[in-house]
């Protein structure tokens, strides 16, 4: 057996070899002189230009003729890096541009650091503009003025972007103002709308005599000429100035992948601030002067606003008051709404005008239970950027965030505010066209809070006896068939904290309960959406307890009330809660053996009791389960390894249920998913129990 199996190893090892020799390349051979070298090198640009004639081939003639001009145009060093792109199957800046007949044509001149924005210029302005790139790196005012032509070629153009100032600065202050005059007067025939980029900044660097005021000297020489012509200046210089350490390469000219991206970013929101406005029929202005007359205090916080006419369109500035979770000013839909069917997204323009790096939001708010959808980044200070709020967003498994026939505001937020923030907002608009918008057939719309006496069917701001002198209020909502003298369920509902980010878009108030009407979806219960109190300030706490035992004796006293005057009926209260309400189930909800003896289930959402939030410690949860008097728990996006062992504790019928909405919100309670129907089916079974 041994003789077998060494034979069998030894054949083995024999045939491996003939298997590599057949399959595998031969290692590249080092070149051992000059020769050699050059004969590698030459072998290796045939193959390259090999494959990219037969890419070429493969394009249409008007590609093929871009091609074309670019081998004439571009150096030895730019279009072998070009052709070994077009042959791996990327995208550069100097991409072959099928136009869009019913969008403006876009020009940039400029060198290599043009040429590293440029595809973030296409990115940001995609369905807005069709964006081309001369065919060159087109290096100095003296290279400009032999090529201009050609960059320029027979096509008309409606805006030109263009820079020289990096090539030129060991070019004379008077050579350099010249020759910049006659590239402006040749640019100026073509009738399109000119916009000069400031020429970024530089390094000093003595081994290769750069100084960095030899382009503060040139941008303020080109300054000079272009207000001398009127040509619109994009001033890239100042944009950049406070992020050169974060942005700029270390003792280079040339900026990193968040610094090209930065640039980019720039350029597109100017030259959208420049195109024609035959152009913007797709992009309707959103008027917002009304908010100069707004009456309302909820919409302001922590902010002064002033809105300030301009010829460019009205400039709303915006400064903190004081230090703030979160500050915000808020523009409410106006009387005569906002046409939002059928297009694309929201922008706006936004500047940080304040000494310190801004995190800032452009929140699309609805109502009925729709999320809001949100844009946001910090911005540096004298940074400015688009904003863009997609109308059609979706959760991430495409459930839709937002009805844009129930938008009701616009805002502006801004975390963790202090008193010298300071943004400007300009250019609000509604931007692209979209499919005609339908709502998803199993989609259930929540009734609107409304200011009232408490009726079937209406979901109302309630106070009890003594607050009417205080913010504290809950939301009310009778069923569509509620019959004074009748009883009905009562679910109690508890909301997360406030909480704004790109993805989440949570008040912390009662009002943005929907969990209730998603499982009764309006009928056979009544819903009671709790607020977190603290009575020492006289308001609801939109972040963490308030007063965790002033919000349990709030809870016992709503829902005796409720239970007095409307018909709640005692034996059948459902606890629910999102997020931080999820949490409140146990931590609120079994603060006493008072409050614990309310209950005949709980159904929590993304989060419970004992998870150690604001100390909700595991230990302290599992003394609160023994108070549990209920029947059973639903959870809706939990863990069942982490809170499994509560459940036991509390003796209750569990139930875990996974959502598959992917988010940090409640949609999924509003139409008719699995853990949805399944949820509904649990309530009706607790309460006939």
């Amino acid at each position: 057996m041994k003789h077998i199996l060494l034979t069998v190893i030894l054949f083995a090892c024999a045939a491996a070899p003939a298997r590599s020799q057949s399959s595998d390349k031969p290692p590249p051979v080092e070149p051992t002189n000059a020769t050699e070298a050059d004969q590698q090198k030459a072998s290796k640009e045939s193959r390259l230009e090999e494959k990219y004639q037969a890419w070429v081939a493969l394009l249409t003639p008007q590609q093929q003729a871009w091609e074309r001009v670019l081998q004439s145009e571009l150096d030895g060093f730019y279009f072998p890096i070009h052709k070994r792109e077009k042959v791996a199957g990327k995208s550069n800046a100097w991409d072959f541009i099928q136009d869009d007949p019913n969008l403006p044509r876009v020009l940039l001149i400029g060198d290599s650091v043009s040429r590293a924005y440029t595809p973030t210029v296409r990115e940001e302005l995609e369905g807005k503009a069709n964006v081309h790139r001369a065919p060159a790196n087109c290096g100095p005012t003296a290279t400009g003025l032999k090529k201009m032509d050609i960059w320029l070629g027979d096509e008309n153009w409606d805006i030109i972007h263009f820079n020289f100032g990096i090539h030129d600065r060991f070019t004379s202050i008077a050579d350099y103002t010249q020759r910049l005059e006659q590239i402006v007067k040749r640019m100026q025939q073509t009738g399109a709308v000119l916009v000069w980029a400031s020429t970024t900044p530089i390094p000093d660097d003595p081994e290769k005599n750069n100084t960095a005021a030899s382009i503060i000297e040139r941008n303020a020489a080109a300054e000079k000429v272009m207000q001398k012509y009127g040509v619109a200046i994009d001033d890239l210089f100042t944009a950049m100035t406070p992020r050169l350490a974060e942005l700029q390469n270390p003792n280079d000219v040339h900026f990193n992948g968040p610094g090209n991206e930065f640039l980019g970013k720039q350029v597109a929101m100017f030259l959208w601030s420049q195109l024609p406005k035959q152009f913007k029929a797709c992009a309707d202005s959103l008027d917002f002067s009304y908010f100069a007359n707004a009456t309302d205090p909820g919409d302001l916080r922590s902010m002064k606003a002033e809105l300030i006419a301009a010829a460019t369109g009205d400039v709303l500035t915006l400064e903190g008051t004081e230090t703030a979770r979160y500050a915000w000013a808020t523009l409410p839909v106006p009387k005569r709404g906002w046409e939002l069917v059928g297009r694309a997204s929201v922008e706006a323009s936004i500047t940080n005008c304040g000494p310190s790096p801004s995190e800032a939001m452009l929140c699309v708010v609805p109502d009925h239970g729709w999320d809001a959808v949100v844009d946001s980044a910090t911005l540096a200070p004298g940074e400015s950027r688009r904003f863009s709020c997609d109308l059609r967003a979706t959760f991430p498994d495409g459930t839709p965030k937002l009805d844009p026939t129930r938008v009701r505001k616009m805002q502006v937020v801004v975390p963790k505010a202090t008193g010298d923030v300071k943004l400007e907002l300009r250019d609000l608009r509604i931007v692209g066209k979209a499919s005609p918008w339908a709502i998803p057939p199993d989609r259930l719309e929540v009734p609107s809070v409304e200011v009232g006496l408490p009726a079937a069917g209406r979901r109302v701001k309630y106070q009890l006896a003594g607050d009417e002198q205080t913010s504290i209020y809950c939301i009310l909502q009778l069923p569509r068939d509620w019959k004074p003298g009748m009883k009905f369920p009562l679910i109690v509902e508890f909301p997360g904290n406030i909480y704004y980010t790109q993805d989440c878009y949570s008040t912390g108030l009662p009002d943005q309960c929907v969990i209730s009407y998603g499982i009764t979806k309006g009928s056979g219960a009544i819903c009671v959406s709790l607020p977190f109190i603290d009575r020492a300030v006289g308001g609801i706490a939109e972040h963490g307890w308030g007063n965790a035992d002033e919000t349990a004796e709030y809870a016992e006293e709503v829902v005796e009330e409720i239970c007095t005057k409307f018909g709640g009926d005692e034996k059948n209260i459902l606890l629910t809660g999102f997020s931080r309400g999820a949490i409140a189930c146990g931590y609120i909800g079994l603060r006493n053996d008072h409050i614990a003896s309310l209950w005949k289930g709980f159904h929590a959402c993304q989060h419970y009791d004992g998870d150690g939030w604001n100390g909700a410690t595991m230990d302290g949860a599992m003394e609160r389960a023994r108070r549990f008097k209920g029947k059973a728990v639903f959870q809706t996006d939990n863990s069942s390894a982490m809170f499994q062992p509560l459940m036991d504790t509390m003796g209750a019928e569990a139930i875990f249920a996974r959502s598959g909405l992917g988010a940090h919100a409640c949609a999924m309670f509003l139409d008719d998913r699995h853990s949805t129907l399944q949820l509904r089916e649990w309530f009706v079974k607790l309460v006939d129990d």
